[in-house]
């Protein structure tokens, strides 16, 4: 491999990851590392190829390699982090999202995967604290706005879960989740008719993705 295509073919994994293309891009980040073992970046965004196609073992020992090389790498926490929860490994999802916040406290992200943890330990009070934050940062975070209201309703707010996915909705129509999630809230309101509203949009939108 020439000395300038290991940079050209991590840009070409970007380039894959961003079109959804997530297998392409996890071999280019490959042969990067098969090039480079210590090429940071390649670690990095290989562990959240992993991490978003549900590999989150693969993912944390990416990531794991990135913050090796790198200590003050907040992405790879941040990402560490959401594979950790999603493992149920909340401690140690909840560590890793604390020390990327230190290092980066404008970004939502990590707040909002500390709140998933925390719901995870059952903790709604600090589930709601850090995705409102994170909603704070970002008032356009829609996976934080839906995250918040299945926390609202798991503590049996629903007025204000409704409010949340409705939000979620507004910035993000094709949200199935939201509709989803509001529908059962409605339901626990006893109100089946908007219920019913929700649950037909969402199998629309279904139906309407499998084409």
């Amino acid at each position: 491999m020439a000395r300038t295509a290991p940079l050209e073919r991590l840009e070409k994994g970007v380039k894959f990851a961003r079109k959804g293309d997530l297998t392409a891009a996890i071999d280019c980040f490959s042969e990067v590392i098969e090039a480079n073992p210590e090429f940071t970046a390649a670690y990095n965004n290989r562990g959240i190829s992993y991490a978003s196609q549900g590999e989150y073992e693969k993912a944390i020992d990416d990531l794991t390699m990135a913050i090796k090389l790198d200590p003050d790498n907040a992405e790879a926490l941040n990402y560490r982090g959401y594979s950790n929860s999603a493992l149920n490994h909340y401690d140690l999802a909840i560590e890793d999202c604390t020390r990327a916040i230190a290092m980066d406290p404008s970004d939502a992200r990590p707040y909002s995967n500390r709140g998933l943890a925390h719901f995870g330990k059952g903790d709604l009070r600090s589930a709601i604290a850090d995705l409102s934050q994170a909603i704070r940062l970002n008032p356009e975070f829609f996976a934080a706005l839906n995250n918040r209201g299945i926390v609202y309703a798991k503590g049996r707010n629903y007025v204000e879960a409704i409010a949340d996915y409705s939000k979620a909705i507004q910035i993000s129509p094709q949200l199935i989740d939201a509709y989803v999630n509001r529908a059962a809230a409605y339901v626990a309101k006893g109100d089946r008719a908007k219920a019913d509203a929700d649950l037909a949009k969402a199998a629309q939108l279904k139906a309407t993705a499998g084409n």
